[in-house]
Formats: C-alpha cells, structure tokens, sequence
C-alpha cells in the first residue's frame, strides 16, 4: 500500500513525538527481490519499501558510539 498525504502526516508526527521525547528514530522496511542486485546503487534499491515498524531508541553516548559503529561496519560491508 503506498503512502498517501495523510498517512505521511501521521508517521511524521509519531517521529516528531518520539524525537521530543529525546528518541532517536529508525524506520525498518524490506523489500523481495527476484535476483542480485548491485547495491552500489542504493537509491534505485531503497525504493518500494515495505514498512515493518518505526523504533525509537534512546540513546546514551555509549549506544550512540555503538550505533555509529554499526552503522559504519554495514557501510563498508
């Protein structure tokens, strides 16, 4: 099902609460595939999403070190 304007609004504003309350947000989605894809091409491949959930983490210097790492391992990888 695709986003319409209302439904944009509202995950927005689940966001913004979630930010004001101090959380960091993480949207996770998936999508299938029929065969390999080149992922050099990111923003031909992060279309058509699935969204599963939005997740809010708080987040301390030390989760905030542990994301950043995270983050920049599945960069690489």
């Amino acid at each position: 099902m695709a986003l319409d304007g209302a439904k944009t609004d509202e995950l927005n504003e689940v966001i913004h609460k979630m930010a004001a309350d101090g959380l960091r947000t993480i949207g996770l989605g998936y999508r299938d595939f029929e065969k390999a894809q080149n992922w050099e091409k990111e923003d031909e491949i992060e279309t058509s999403l699935t969204l599963v959930a939005i997740v809010g983490i708080r987040v301390s210097n030390l989760t905030n070190i542990i994301l950043n790492s995270l983050v920049s391992y599945l960069t690489i990888y």
